[in-house]
């Protein structure tokens, strides 16, 4: 379920991936589910473009970050002078983005599909985003 990958993402969680019975071996071998593979390694890709926040930083939860759309989360996790914010929309609705991390400046950004410009404006329904300040 992505739901369960962007929350992994936006908490500092490993991923996990559970397979308890043959028929599951099955469909994984046959394809079935590739959509969801790809979603997974797509996510996993771009954790692995922030590690050194992401997985060796430290968990902030929301300190560091002011989001005022709470359909929107938006968790921080630091490491020596910067910060990474993940975005993620956990509705079932395109929403708009109005993060700001006060004391720190924009740097880059990136989703699933790539670098980023900006930080996004908008997320469409379980799209995730990172967002980088130093």
């Amino acid at each position: 379920d992505p739901k369960q990958v962007n929350f992994a993402l936006a908490c500092g969680l490993r991923f996990e991936l559970e397979v308890r019975y043959r028929p599951d071996v099955d469909t994984i071998r046959q394809q079935a589910g590739s959509e969801l593979r790809d979603y997974f390694r797509s996510v996993s890709l771009l954790r692995d473009r922030y590690w050194d926040l992401l997985g060796s930083g430290t968990f902030q939860d929301t300190d560091g970050v002011v989001n005022d759309n709470p359909a929107i989360s938006a968790t921080v996790f630091s490491h020596e002078n910067r910060l990474a914010v993940v975005l993620w929309n956990k509705s079932g609705e395109e929403q708009p983005v109005h993060i700001t991390v006060p004391g720190k400046t924009f740097r880059e950004a990136a989703n699933i599909d790539g670098p980023l410009s900006s930080v996004p404006v908008r997320l469409k329904p379980q799209q995730v985003a990172v967002a980088i300040y130093q």
